[in-house]
């Protein structure tokens, strides 16, 4: 019996102390949270029990909030601030970090509390300033300052992100709109009284201060390159692009300003990195403001993992050179190569070299970029460490408290990307599941609503339509579109499904065309002719996104001169408009710096039945159009115009798409059914009818009207075994195209309409898609 208690006081004593014998190395996570939604807790990896990981959380959170050291203050009922207790003011710095915790913690009311105050006080509303928050108030909010600090901008916008994701924009406070206010505010400063963006646009670094001073050099802690990809992802600025650069260069500079060795960095650097020498005790020294670059490092290790071998090196570096200073006395001021600082920086009255528990919590916190096993060591001092005074008096309840925090949120996994509350689209589609990174750019899926309540979800990964929901004859929104139910599945399938075509919809034979005595060779695609702007065309590219309201997005991309051989800098804008009289409008913009050719269109498969796995040889199509052109067995156009009477190419009144679709034709034989461009006699005018389509078992009416002479029929090829959206299988003959656009081939054909616009010439192409049923 005695061996037993005994055995078992040994177990107990060895799980009590695992933490404290770890000697393993670790494992640092080789993906960010972008991409796995996942966060590691070091402290359980550590052998800390979950029930005590959750306790000292929310003890060190009610110590802010809450205990008889607390930084946080009600003002009435609907206004609260953050204090910075040892120098009595409200600084930017704290509203933000604050309202960061308040949304990670979901507590609504603290984040609104304090943003009321944050605006109401620190925030212009007009003047230069409009947009940005003097850095620091007293506590009454009389202002100690007018100009911003930038970091105070940086943490307020994304933590207004997260907010609008987590709780929605209309519950008293539209989150996304403040911050989108202050991103629209800040790109319109141009130094004009003083005043700039709070990114340098020249390095497009986050600058120390927004004027024309503090804008020419940077304080390495305000980099946290992973909020920048926030705001591509959920900002909807239409600046996606210039944010996803901002976090490039940003881990960049990183690489510059902080030492190859100690891994320590100043508290200010000019933009190559180089310490800032100014003369005084704040700049070319590792100082306070200097011990939060761990902890934003671990941050973008943990979501976005994108810079993980320099990461990992700094991380290793930073702990080598503290722990080489004693890990439980190491201080918190040093010259960047390891040196000691010949004046020490105070604060709060007190000047004193400390071993403070601001950069213990941030040091353990880069634990999870690092492999080496000192790092435990490094983790069981943040669990062990007390918020208390230190041994002159020095208590900091803000500064050493709030990174504290950040710390434990970090090492036990709670400090997270909010992604937007996961709602199925209409016709069942998840959001999220279109998110994903091409090239630095965001793809993402965007969802229009009419007053009608019908919905139309585009990617902006070829600006394709993914689905298309329209009531039938009983009312029931019905999906009308083929389409894949993720991103992933658009990157591995050759299709067009939904796509917007160019630069050139159709086939240009052989891959070339000659244009003011100019040859051009162009990109194939499908064998040796040049389809759909060949490989690399625009269904292969990320286009920028703007959701102008509910009904509207646009579309823009740039598509450079030579891109697939094509001439000219050509500028493209595409509008999708969901309108109340239930039709997807479509309209097509470009305009070149060369003379060029250009031939735009929307490859949207449709089936009008409400059964994506059923054919479409029983709806009926009507065609206004007295000829064709006729395709030679390459299906490339002859170069003649053929009149449609006494051929099965004759549509002009509505009839089964099967009813003629094997007959012994040679040009359906070419195609095994309709893929041929039909011309119409519309004249151009969009209110006449172009085409329609019917399902007699939906009772869906589908009418096409366009400005383009031409519209291309295609009833699909071949059982294409893909499965689509809701797992299921399209058959052969699922479903068809109408393309409204010029002919193929055009700039080989001189008796066709002419494609080329010239240099500065306005490109516009539109189509409309307009639901109705019949009873």
């Amino acid at each position: 019996m005695k061996v037993i208690v005994f055995l078992s006081f040994l177990i107990a004593m060895t799980f009590v102390n695992a933490h404290s014998q770890t000697t393993h190395e670790l494992k640092p996570w080789k993906n960010g949270a972008f991409e796995t939604k996942q966060y590691r807790n070091l402290f359980a990896e550590a052998g800390y029990p979950q029930n005590e990981i959750n306790a000292k959380l929310k003890q060190i959170f009610y110590n802010l909030f809450e205990g008889a050291n607390k930084i946080y203050f009600e003002q009435g009922d609907s206004l609260a601030y953050i204090s910075d207790i040892k120098n009595h003011d409200v600084r930017t710095e704290g509203m933000s970090y604050g309202m960061m915790i308040a949304v990670q913690f979901n507590k609504k009311d603290i984040f609104d509390k304090l943003w009321r105050w944050s605006t109401k006080y620190m925030q212009h509303h007009d003047g230069p300033f409009e947009g940005y928050f003097a850095w620091t108030c007293k506590t009454d909010g009389t202002r100690n300052a007018q100009g911003p600090a930038s970091d105070g901008e940086l943490y307020f916008i994304t933590a207004l992100i997260f907010a609008s994701n987590r709780w929605g924009n209309d519950t008293g406070i539209d989150y996304l709109k403040e911050a989108q206010y202050i991103l629209n505010c800040a790109m319109t400063k141009d130094g004009s009284n003083g005043v700039t963006n709070f990114i340098n646009m020249k390095h497009k670094l986050i600058n120390f201060v927004a004027d024309t001073r503090g804008n020419t050099y940077t304080d390495p802690s305000y980099h946290v390159p992973a909020f920048y990809e926030v705001w591509a992802k959920w900002a909807n600025d239409g600046r996606s692009e210039f944010w996803i650069e901002c976090a490039a260069t940003s881990r960049a500079y990183l690489h510059k300003a902080i030492h190859p060795v100690t891994g320590l960095n100043p508290d200010q650097t000019e933009y190559d990195g180089t310490p800032r020498d100014n003369g005084r005790i704040i700049g070319k020294e590792f100082r306070f403001d200097s011990w939060r670059v761990p902890m934003n490092i671990a941050l973008d290790y943990s979501w976005s993992c994108k810079d993980r071998e320099w990461q990992q090196s700094y991380g290793h570096n930073i702990q080598n050179f503290l722990y080489s200073q004693g890990i439980d006395s190491f201080v918190d001021q040093y010259s960047t190569d390891g040196s000691a600082v010949k004046d020490t920086l105070g604060a709060g009255g007190y000047k004193a070299l400390r071993h403070s528990l601001g950069l213990v919590s941030t040091s353990a916190s880069v634990s999870s970029v690092c492999s080496h096993p000192k790092s435990w060591e490094f983790i069981d001092r943040l669990w062990k460490a007390e918020h208390k005074p230190y041994e002159d008096g020095y208590f900091d309840a803000y500064y050493d408290g709030l990174l504290q925090l950040f710390a434990f949120m970090h090492l036990s996994g709670n400090y997270r990307i909010i992604y937007p509350e996961e709602k199925t689209t209409l016709s069942g589609l998840i959001p999220s599941d279109f998110v994903a990174e091409i090239g630095g750019k965001q793809v993402a899926l965007y969802t229009l609503t009419n007053k009608n309540g019908l919905e139309a979800c585009i990617t902006n990964y070829g600006g394709r339509v993914v689905s298309l929901m329209t009531p039938d004859r009983n009312g029931k929104l019905t999906d009308v579109v083929l389409g894949f139910a993720n991103i992933n599945d658009y990157f591995k399938s050759f299709s067009y499904f939904g796509t917007l075509l160019g630069r050139y919809a159709g086939r240009i034979a052989n891959s070339r065309f000659v244009l003011d005595g100019a040859e051009y060779q162009l990109q194939a695609g499908f064998g040796k002719h040049c389809l759909h702007g060949g490989m690399g065309g625009f269904h292969m590219r990320v286009w920028d996104a703007v959701q102008i309201d509910e009904q509207t997005i646009e579309l823009s991309h740039f598509s450079p001169d030579g891109e697939a051989g094509f001439p000219g800098n050509l500028q493209v804008k595409v509008i999708y408009k969901l309108t109340d009289d239930n039709a997807l409008d479509i309209q097509y913009e470009a305009i070149s710096d060369k003379t060029t050719v250009i031939n735009l269109s929307n490859h949207s498969y449709f089936n009008l039945s409400g059964e994506l796995n059923t054919p479409v040889l029983e709806h009926l199509i009507q065609i206004n159009a007295d000829a064709f052109t006729p395709i030679d067995e390459s299906f490339i156009p002859v170069g003649t115009i053929q009149p449609v009477d006494g051929t099965p190419m004759d549509l002009r009144r509505l009839e089964p798409v099967g009813a003629h679709i094997n007959d012994d034709c040679e040009q359906l034989k070419l195609c095994k059914g309709y893929d041929h461009t039909w011309v119409l006699n519309t004249g151009g005018n969009i209110n006449k009818l172009a085409a329609m389509a019917v399902s007699k078992v939906s009772g869906i009416v589908m009418e096409v009207y366009t400005n383009e002479p031409g519209i291309q029929f295609y009833t699909g090829m071949g059982a294409s075994r893909l499965q689509g959206k809701s797992g299921i299988n399209y058959p052969a003959r699922g479903a068809f195209c109408l393309e409204t656009q010029h002919y193929p081939d055009s700039p080989n054909q001189p008796d066709f309409p002419s494609t080329v616009i010239r240099q500065g010439e306005k490109y516009f192409s539109r189509c409309i898609y307009k639901f109705s049923v019949q009873k």
